[in-house]
C-alpha cells in the first residue's frame, strides 16, 4: 500500500473512532442527539429480545424489571441542550424530553425536575420555534401539573401566530381532559384513587388537591371557548403533519371534531346509535341493549393493544354472566373471516358489530381516531365513562352501574 493510502486509511479510522467516542466534545450536537436516540432504541430491542427468549418462569421474574424508558436519557439530552443552546439539535433534544414525558406528577423527583427544566428552557428561549407549537399538541390528552403550567405559558406568551394557534387548540383540549379528571376525582371512583395515592403515590396528592378545588363545568366551558377561538382566529392554519390521523387537516377541522365530541360524546350524553351487522350478517343495534350496562369497545385484531385486552374482557363476560351486562365491540378488521376465526377459537366471546376498516360509519359517528377505545354506558344508554385509569376503576364503576340497574328493576316489580 502506498504511503498516501496508509495516511488516508489512518485518518478515516481516527475520524470513525471519534464518532464512537464517549466524549461529547468530539461529536457534533446533531450526532450526540442521534446517538441518544440510537442508544434508547438499542436498549428497548435488547430488552424485548431478552424477554422473548426467556422461559415463562423467567418472563414472570423479568416482567417487573423496568423496561428501558425515555427518562433514562433525559440527563444526556439536557446536557446537550445546555452545552449548545443555539444549535437546532438542542431544541430537538428538549422537545423529545417534553414529548415523551408521560408522567408529569413527579415534579420533585429527578425525572420530573429534568422535564420541568426542558419545558422551562423551551418556554423562555424558544417560544416561537415551530417545534414548540407541535409538541403542545402532544400534551393535550391528560392533565398533569407540568403540562398544565407549560401549555398555559406557551399560549400566553408566544408571539408566533402558528405556535399561538396550536397552543390555543392544545390548551382547549387539555382543559376538556382536565375537566373530565376533576369530575372523576369528585366521584366515587376518585375517592378510591385518592386513598390509593395516599398509600402508593403521595406525590400525586398536591395536584389532586388543586384539581378538587376546580369546577369541571367551568373548565369545560373554558376549553370550549378556546376551541371556538382556535376556529375563529387560527382556523386556516395547518394542524401538524406529524400526526398521522390529522395529516392535511386545519386547526379548524380538528377543533370542530373536538367540539362535536364534547357536545355528542361527553360523559352524561346519550350514546349515539351503532347500527350494522354482526359476523353472521344478523342485524346489530346498540339500542337493542337498553336495559343493560354496556361496555363498548372499538377494536380489531390488527391492533396489538386491542388483542391484549381480550383475556381480561373474556374474564369479565364470564364473571358477569346472569347480570344485566353486555360487552359489545365494533370490530374493524378488513376481512370478516378474521373476526369469524377469533370467535370460533374462543378468543372473542362477545358480540361484535363488524365493519370493514376504521373508516366505517360507526367509527365515524363516534369520532374514533385511536384504538382501542372504550366507553361504559349505563342501562339507560348514557355514557358514564371513557377509557379507564386502571382495571380496578373500571370494575368499580361497572359494579356501581349494575347495582343501580338491578335496584331499579327490583323497585319497579
Amino acid at each position: 500500500m502506498r504511503i498516501v493510502d496508509i495516511a488516508l486509511v489512518s485518518a478515516l479510522a481516527l475520524w470513525a473512532s471519534d464518532l464512537r467516542a464517549d466524549d461529547p466534545a468530539k461529536t457534533t450536537p446533531r450526532r450526540q442527539y442521534q446517538q441518544v436516540l440510537d442508544d434508547f432504541g438499542a436498549a428497548k430491542r435488547a430488552f424485548a429480545l431478552r424477554f422473548e427468549k426467556a422461559s415463562a418462569e423467567e418472563q414472570r421474574r423479568l416482567f417487573p424489571t423496568r423496561f428501558p424508558g425515555p427518562a433514562d436519557y433525559y440527563a444526556r439530552l439536557l446536557a446537550l441542550a445546555e452545552a449548545h443552546p443555539r444549535d437546532a439539535a438542542a431544541v430537538d433534544a428538549l422537545v423529545w424530553i417534553v414529548a415523551t414525558s408521560t408522567n408529569g406528577y413527579d415534579a420533585f423527583k429527578e425525572r420530573g425536575v429534568r422535564i420541568k427544566r426542558a419545558m422551562g428552557i423551551l418556554a423562555s428561549d424558544h417560544l416561537d420555534d415551530p417545534r414548540v407549537g407541535s409538541v403542545c399538541l402532544e400534551l393535550s390528552g391528560a392533565a398533569t401539573p407540568l403540562r398544565d403550567e407549560f401549555l398555559h405559558a406557551i399560549h400566553a406568551r408566544s408571539t408566533d401566530r402558528r405556535n399561538k394557534g396550536r397552543a390555543c387548540l392544545a390548551l382547549g383540549e387539555f382543559l376538556l381532559a382536565k375537566s373530565e379528571t376533576v369530575a372523576w376525582l369528585k366521584g366515587p371512583s376518585g375517592e378510591e384513587a385518592i386513598r390509593r395515592a395516599k398509600a402508593e403515590s403521595p406525590h400525586r396528592l398536591p395536584y389532586y388537591e388543586i384539581l378538587l378545588r376546580e369546577d369541571p363545568n367551568v373548565l369545560a366551558r373554558r376549553g370550549e371557548e378556546l376551541l371556538e377561538r382556535a376556529i375563529a382566529e387560527y382556523g386556516e392554519l395547518p394542524y401538524d403533519p406529524t400526526f398521522r390521523s390529522n395529516q392535511g387537516k386545519t386547526l379548524a377541522e380538528v377543533a370542530r371534531t373536538d367540539l362535536r365530541r364534547l357536545r355528542n360524546l361527553a360523559i352524561g350524553q346519550s350514546a349515539p346509535e351503532i347500527e350494522g351487522r354482526d359476523v353472521e350478517g344478523n342485524p346489530f343495534k346498540l339500542s337493542d341493549y337498553r336495559g343493560r350496562v354496556v361496555l363498548l369497545t372499538f377494536s380489531g385484531n390488527w391492533c396489538g393493544p386491542c388483542r391484549a385486552m381480550y383475556p381480561e374482557e373474556r374474564a369479565l363476560v364470564e364473571q358477569l354472566k346472569g347480570r344485566p351486562f353486555a360487552l359489545l365491540s365494533v370490530n374493524t378488521d378488513r376481512d370478516r373471516e378474521t373476526l369469524r376465526r377469533s370467535i370460533a377459537n374462543g378468543e372473542i366471546t362477545w358480540r361484535c358489530c363488524w365493519e370493514s376498516g376504521v373508516e366505517g360509519p360507526n367509527c365515524s359517528r363516534w369520532l374514533i381516531e385511536r384504538f382501542p377505545q372504550v366507553f361504559l354506558l349505563d342501562h339507560k344508554g348514557v355514557i358514564r365513562s371513557q377509557d379507564f385509569p386502571d382495571k380496578a376503576a373500571k370494575d368499580r364503576l361497572i359494579e356501581e352501574l349494575l347495582q343501580a340497574c338491578e335496584s331499579e328493576v327490583r323497585t319497579s316489580k
